[in-house]
C-alpha cells in the first residue's frame, strides 16, 4: 500500500520539536488525519473477520448500513488500532514502568530517524530496521554504527525473519531518560515490548566504564538480547516464552537468588541425557523461560561475534554458553530462516547468503553479501510525520469499506 498524504492541515498537536503526540493528543491526530481522508462511498459485507476494517456489533443478517455510520465507526476503529500499534506510546508507558520520570517519558523528542533498508541484487526488498534517537542526540557516532553492524547480525542469525516482519520492533537508542533499578541492584540496560526495543544508553556507558569493559560490545549484546533473544520466539512460537518450556522443566516453587529475589527453584531438561549438565546461562535465566532463551541467544551470539571477551568483566551480562541451550537457539533460528523464506529477498539459512564478484577479465575479482543495507536519517520533526504516516497508511479503508457484521474489535 502506498503511504498517504497526512496532515493536510496543520493540527493543534503537532509542532515543530520531534517530540510526537502522546495519549488524547494523537488519538486526536488519528481521528484527525482518518476523518480528513478521502473514504469510500461504497462498502461490502464479509464473514472473513481479519480482512474487515470495519467491524460491527451483532447487526445480524441486516448489512443495508448507513455510509456516514460506517465512515464514523471506521474512523474510531482505525484510530484505536493506530494509536495501539504507535511505537512511541508503548514506549513512553514501558519507560514509566520501568522507573523513567513520568514528565520525561510522555514528552521525549525524536532526535533522529535511520532507516536500514534491505537491498537484494538492486532491489529494495521492503525488510529493514528503523533505529531512533531519543531524548538527546547520540554524540558517540560509533555507538549509532555499532548498533546498524548489530542488526546486520540479527538478521544473519534470524535467517532474515526479524527484518522481514512487516511489524518488527523499532530500536530506541534513549538518552537521558534515566531508568529505575532492577532487580539486580543496577539500572536497567535496555527492555524489549511490542513495537520496539529500548536501549539505555547512559546507563550502558556507565557499567562498561566502570567495570573496565567494552562499551561496544555490551551494546551489541544488549541490542541482541532484546531484539533477537525475545524477538525470535515471538516471531516463530507467537510469543515469548513458549520455546524453552518444551524443552525444561521449571518448578511452581520459586525461591530467592543470589542475586535475584524471585527465580525459579529448579530448571531440569526434559532430556534425561541432558538434566545434569544444562542450566541457565546466567541466575537471570532462572527469573522466567522467556528470560532464559534469551540469555542463551545472547550468549550464544557473542561467542561467535567474540563480544563475550568484552563483557567479562560484568557479571550481569559475562557467560559461559550452554552446549544443549545453544543447539535449541540455533534449532530455532533455522525454522526463522525457512519462514522467512515466505517473505522473498531471504537467504533461507542461518548466515549470509554471497554474490561472487568478478573483474573485467571474468575471473573472479571477490564475494560480497547478497543483502545489503542502504542507511537513510532524518531528523526528529520529520521521522514524527513519517511514523503517523505510516500507522495512516496501515490502517486506510482502500477502495471500499469491508464490514464485519460480528462483535466489536
Amino acid at each position: 500500500m502506498q503511504a498517504v498524504n497526512i496532515f493536510p492541515v496543520q493540527h493543534e498537536h503537532m509542532d515543530a520539536s520531534g517530540v510526537p503526540p502522546q495519549g488524547d493528543a494523537l488519538r486526536s491526530v488519528y481521528r484527525l488525519e482518518f476523518g480528513s481522508l478521502d473514504l469510500p462511498s461504497s462498502y461490502r459485507v464479509t464473514d472473513n473477520y481479519p480482512e474487515a476494517n470495519v467491524v460491527l456489533a451483532n447487526e445480524g443478517d441486516d448489512s443495508n448500513y448507513d455510509l456516514q455510520e460506517l465512515r464514523n465507526v471506521f474512523v474510531s476503529q482505525a484510530s484505536w488500532k493506530a494509536y495501539r500499534d504507535s511505537w512511541w506510546a508503548n514506549t513512553s508507558l514501558r519507560l514509566k514502568e520501568l522507573g523513567a520520570d513520568p514528565e520525561q517519558a510522555d514528552n521525549f523528542p525524536i532526535a533522529a530517524k535511520h532507516t536500514l533498508d534491505i537491498v537484494v541484487d538492486g532491489n529494495r526488498t521492503g525488510q529493514g530496521f528503523d533505529v531512533f534517537e531519543v531524548g538527546e542526540p547520540e554524540e558517540d557516532r560509533e555507538a549509532i554504527a555499532t548498533a546498524f553492524e548489530t542488526l546486520k547480525i540479527i538478521d544473519q542469525f534470524s535467517g532474515g525473519l526479524l527484518a522481514a516482519d512487516p511489524d518488527r520492533p523499532s530500536v530506541i537508542l534513549s538518552n537521558g531518560i534515566r531508568l529505575g533499578q532492577n532487580r539486580e541492584g543496577g539500572e536497567y540496560g535496555g527492555a524489549a515490548f511490542p513495537g520496539g526495543v529500548v536501549v539505555n544508553m547512559p546507563a550502558l556507558k556507565e557499567m562498561a566504564r566502570e567495570a573496565g569493559a567494552d562499551f561496544y560490545a555490551l551494546l551489541s549484546v544488549v541490542i541482541v538480547h532484546e531484539a533477537l533473544g525475545h524477538g525470535l520466539e515471538r516471531l516463530v512460537k507467537g510469543d515469548s516464552g513458549r520455546y524453552f518450556p518444551e524443552h525444561f522443566k521449571y518448578s511452581y516453587k520459586r525461591v530467592p537468588g543470589e542475586i535475584f529475589d524471585d527465580v525459579h527453584e529448579s530448571v531440569v531438561a526434559r532430556d534425561a541425557l541432558m538434566a545434569a549438565s544444562s542450566q541457565p546461562i546466567r541466575e537471570y535465566g532462572k527469573t522466567a523461560p522467556s528470560e532464559d532463551f534469551a540469555t542463551s541467544v545472547d550468549a550464544a551470539v557473542a561467542e561467535v561475534m567474540g563480544w563475550d571477551k568484552g563483557v567479562a568483566a560484568l557479571p550481569r551480562f559475562n557467560s559461559s554458553p550452554d552446549a544443549y541451550r545453544t543447539e535449541l537457539v540455533l534449532r530455532l533460528m533455522q525454522e526463522a530462516a525457512d519462514i522467512a523464506k515466505k517473505y522473498g529477498y531471504t537467504p533461507g539459512i542461518v548466515g549470509s547468503e554471497v554474490r561472487y564478484v568478478t573483474g573485467p577479465d571474468g575471473n573472479l575479482a571477490g564475494v560480497e553479501p547478497a543483502r545489503k543495507v542502504e542507511v537513510t536519517t532524518v531528523a526528529g520533526e520529520q521521522a514524527v510525520r513519517e511514523e503517523i504516516d505510516k500507522m495512516v497508511a496501515k490502517y486506510s479503508p482502500g477502495s471500499e469499506f469491508i464490514v464485519s457484521p460480528g462483535d466489536l474489535v
